[in-house]
């Protein structure tokens, strides 16, 4: 008895334990924190997982300090305070965002050292200087100062010294405590409005490149305090970071030193110049002529704005050719595996680099209605001629991105059991997605990765695996460690559409990943994800697979079919008691042989679904299906699965047990010239006065060689008249439609004769067929 109780108790505890399903949720920053984006693309926060925005109008002092370059004497520095001649302790109070903190230079001090500078940490497009000075108590504003700004072009190239430029002196005593200064060039820039751009011309043409701030105490006043120097810059500049979000610049051999025109420094130029490689320039592809650049941003952004900063070369023979133009691409390919670029600007009239005599613009501002980019193509137009230097690029977003992937790393589901494969059984999540967003989630899943090995020198080098061990050890450096998909993997599944949905790839399987795609519609709305889950469990069988037979077949003839499956169980596995087989076809005289007997149920549902139940489990005898089916689709596919009744909506698909075991071929189909077949219309006289008999007519037929068929099917009388259309629906791979002798206005139509007219509207082949009808009463 106590054997009998202890033998149910343990039963009871293994079927609990096999029904319970595994979850593994990313909910929280360090779950997220294994899944890889572009950097600074996406944020965590209360609400989940987001899009990054990118502003306009920014105060560029506020994060001064998360950008950093190259100095000669100090090596790279953090933006912030550049330098202070008085009270140097107290500078940083000027740029805190703070207006009740203040840096008070030390009235002890000569006035020539009550100087501060400010480092932006990068160029921008300065549209706006603000002093805000300290008033009350003891404190008060300058009296008389000046202030001056510089783009980081270096004055002596061996030093830290910037090319300054006064932009606002004081000419009466200052008693105000925000002063506002506009530092715009006089005639050194250009600022074109394309289209219906919405901005602002006139406004946005004041602007100034900056990266220095200099403010200047041109008097001693007792309490003078400065409370906060702001900037106010056209926005954040897409091209900063750009190869840490994945971003790249290519370009042709006649634009040198390509990386120089993103690296955020206007003290560097790449080099556009047809004067070396005159004799070598060739006509044709824009391509051909090697003056060219492509910029990839790394994902896809909402553009509203391009600037292209050039160096004012003061000498002669400095020249811009004919011009140039810019193409833009939102990330689509061509059959040529190029993005698919279109126009976006033309500019054909250059007034700059034109010789010391004129100095002309150097400076191009482009403002356009924001569209999607992610690629952008500059060349000349004119291979000829071209001597110029290009200084700085900057694109800027009105909001957040258009499009982000993520991927998340390759999550190995047996990696803390002894079952190494797992079966997924459903994706689950939550989000908002306001108007004009989306979250499109994706999944692949495999066996086993590849793994691959970089080598590296002492200074972090890639070298040969040959060459790294031909190496003492003290010229030896690190060896990174890379894993990749294989072979065994499926490709991306379809987008998952609802929360809870069963898992779309190959399962049970070792290995998944997940990609999800942020999407906005709307530069000023983000879709967020809260969490997603995995949920999944211990398969029904380790392995098992199977074929269809035979695998070529006859255009649309009935065949008889044969399916055989053959499990593979682990020692522990439940095994199944139901068999899944999914045709897409019309079956016939199903039926199954299996050495645990003939089986309990067979149904077949929608005409081509079968579906095959056992009173108990099968878990190492292997099942032949025998069945009747007409092919007419190229490739079809059987989709197997099998199930077990204790773990309801678990179904594990069947593998091929040889390359495309599951596929149907019809090596005679491309001989067909008549792509409609198998016509019926029943009953060729209808009746219809709602006595239950011939009411109405059946019409249908198959359509070959012919994907997602449309046909259009017509009632005529005999006139050619139109009397209805019929819309026709697909079953199980036939289409079919119904006419219950009403015509387009709801009447019924007057007893007689009536011509039925097929046509699949396809462009070669022949589609139309042409068919009578009679109706009576």
């Amino acid at each position: 008895m106590n054997r009998r109780v202890f033998f149910v108790l343990w039963l009871l505890t293994w079927w609990v334990l096999s029904a319970t399903a595994e979850t593994l949720t990313f909910t929280d920053r360090e779950s997220w924190s294994t899944w890889h984006w572009p950097a600074g693309m996406v944020q965590i926060d209360s609400s989940g997982l987001r899009l990054t925005s990118f502003r306009r109008e920014i105060d560029a002092i506020r994060n001064a300090s998360s950008f950093s370059h190259l100095t000669r004497k100090a090596g790279r520095v953090q933006g912030g305070i550049w330098w202070a001649g008085s009270n140097p302790e107290e500078a940083e109070l000027a740029i805190d965002g703070d207006a009740t903190t203040f840096w008070r230079p030390d009235p002890l001090d000569d006035v020539l050292k009550w100087v501060l500078e400010v480092d932006l940490g990068r160029p921008v497009l300065a549209q706006e200087l603000r002093l805000r000075f300290a008033e009350g108590g003891d404190t008060r504003p300058f009296r008389q100062f000046s202030v001056f700004v510089a783009d980081g072009e270096r004055a002596i190239d061996s030093e830290d010294e910037f090319r300054f430029h006064q932009v606002y002196r004081t000419t009466l005593p200052n008693e105000r405590t925000l002063v506002r200064i506009a530092p715009s060039y006089k005639d050194d820039a250009v600022t074109r409005s394309l289209g219906s751009s919405g901005f602002d011309e006139e406004r946005e043409s004041l602007y100034r490149v900056v990266q220095y701030v200099r403010v200047v105490a041109d008097e001693k006043i007792v309490g003078g305090a400065l409370a906060e120097v702001e900037v106010i810059a056209a926005g954040d500049n897409l091209v900063t970071n750009l190869s840490a979000r994945g971003g790249s610049l290519s370009s042709g051999r006649l634009v040198r030193k390509a990386q120089d025109m993103v690296d955020g420094d206007m003290d560097t130029y790449a080099i556009v110049s047809s004067e070396p490689f005159r004799s070598d320039l060739t006509s044709g592809n824009v391509r051909e002529t090697d003056m060219w650049w492509q910029l990839d941003l790394g994902a896809v952004f909402w553009v509203n704005e391009i600037f292209l900063g050039w160096q004012k070369r003061i000498f002669a023979g400095a020249s811009a050719g004919t011009g140039f133009a810019v193409m833009a691409s939102a990330g689509g390919r061509t059959f040529a595996d190029q993005p698919d670029f279109e126009p976006l600007l033309h500019e054909g009239d250059l007034q700059f680099n034109r010789g010391y005599s004129e100095l002309g613009q150097s400076k191009f501002r482009y403002l356009f209605k924001a569209r999607k980019i992610r690629y952008l193509f500059w060349h000349v137009l004119d291979k000829e001629g071209w001597s110029s230097w290009l200084k700085e690029v900057m694109l800027f977003a009105p909001g957040y991105p258009a499009e982000v992937v993520l991927h998340s790393d390759f999550i190995d589901l047996g990696e803390a059991t002894s079952e190494h494969r797992k079966y997924v059984r459903r994706i689950s999540y939550d989000g908002d997605t306001p108007p004009g967003t989306r979250l499109l989630l994706r999944s692949r899943s495999g066996d086993s990765l590849r793994v691959q090995y970089v080598f590296r020198n002492r200074r972090g080098e890639p070298v040969s695996q040959h060459i790294w061990n031909s190496w003492p050890k003290v010229l030896k450096g690190r060896i990174d460690t890379t894993l990749s998909a294989n072979d065994s993997w499926d490709k991306w599944s379809s987008p998952y559409s609802t929360s809870g949905q069963s898992f779309l790839s190959a399962t049970p399987r070792r290995y998944l990943q997940l990609e999800l795609a942020l999407i906005s519609e709307d530069p000023q709305q983000t879709p967020a994800l809260r969490w997603l889950s995995i949920e999944y469990s211990d398969p029904l069988l380790e392995d098992v697979s199977g074929r269809v037979l035979p695998r070529r077949v006859p255009v649309n003839e009935e065949t008889e079919f044969r399916y055989e499956l053959w499990p593979r169980p682990s020692r522990e596995d439940p095994g199944f008691d139901m068999l899944q087989l999914k045709t897409g076809m019309r079956v016939f005289n199903p039926r199954a042989e299996t050495a645990a007997g003939p089986p309990q149920r067979v149904e077949v549902q929608g005409d081509s679904i079968l579906l095959f139940t056992w009173p108990c489990a099968i878990r190492g005898d292997s099942v032949t299906v025998h069945f009747s089916a007409r092919v007419n689709r190229y490739a079809a596919r059987i989709e197997a699965a099998v199930g077990n009744s204790r773990f309801p909506g678990v179904w594990q698909e069947i593998a091929d047990s040889e390359r495309d075991a599951h596929t149907l071929l019809l090596p005679d189909l491309p001989k067909k010239t008549r792509l409609l077949a198998d016509i019926t219309v029943v009953p060729m006289v209808c009746t219809p006065n709602a006595d239950g008999i011939n009411d109405q007519v059946h019409i249908s037929f198959v359509a070959l060689k012919v994907d997602n068929p449309k046909p259009k099917v017509v009632i005529t009388d005999l006139r050619g008249r139109t009397v209805t259309d019929i819309s026709m629906m697909v079953q199980a791979g036939v289409l079919e439609g119904y006419w219950d002798g009403l015509d387009q206005s709801g009447e019924l139509v007057a007893p007689g004769i009536y011509i039925i007219y097929i046509d699949l509207g396809t462009e070669s082949g022949s589609t139309r067929a042409v068919r009578t009808i009679a109706i009576g009463y």
